[in-house]
């Protein structure tokens, strides 16, 4: 019974300790609605109709959103250069200068060289993407979502 007991314990004390260590910063749907807000504004200044994902930091999908007329296959760029820019932490437009160097980088599924995928980051550690679509450029596109997120700088105090 002795050894149940103290088992017991350790066992607890470790789940405690061990969840407090490995406590991360993550992106919320609150936050990810507020940033969805902001792009929708910004698409409009530029008279496009957009979608966008917004991931959090193990890939998953917090939000996802296609603008009113926004094309069929923009919810589905979106979601790539979302995952892109995850996946490596810099902007589909940087990875599109790495795949230049190293071709083979393309045969990850799922990746784009198409620019508009931004990581979402709290110093240099990445929390989440966002990925927009649908723009006639991704110049257009990373530049909404970088205009978006510089009206919402607020938020990263939360994540």
């Amino acid at each position: 019974m002795k050894k149940v007991l103290l088992t017991f314990c350790l066992l607890t004390m470790s789940i405690f300790t061990f969840s407090d260590s490995v406590a991360q910063k993550s992106i919320s749907l609150d936050d990810a609605q507020k940033i969805a807000t902001e792009v929708f504004k910004e698409s409009r200044k530029e008279n496009v109709k957009v979608s966008l994902v917004i991931l959090d930091k193990g890939g998953n999908i917090v939000l996802s959103m296609k603008d009113d007329n926004a094309g069929l296959h923009t919810l589905n760029t979106a979601e790539k250069k979302a995952f892109t820019s995850l996946t490596f932490g810099i902007t589909t437009t940087e990875f599109a200068g790495r795949v230049e160097k190293v071709p083979n980088l393309l045969q990850i599924n799922n990746t784009t060289t198409l620019s508009g995928g931004i990581p979402l980051k709290v110093g240099n550690e990445v929390i989440g993407s966002l990925g927009i679509g649908g723009a006639p450029s991704g110049a257009i596109d990373e530049k909404i979502g970088n205009a978006a997120l510089s009206k919402i700088s607020n938020l990263k105090n939360s994540w």
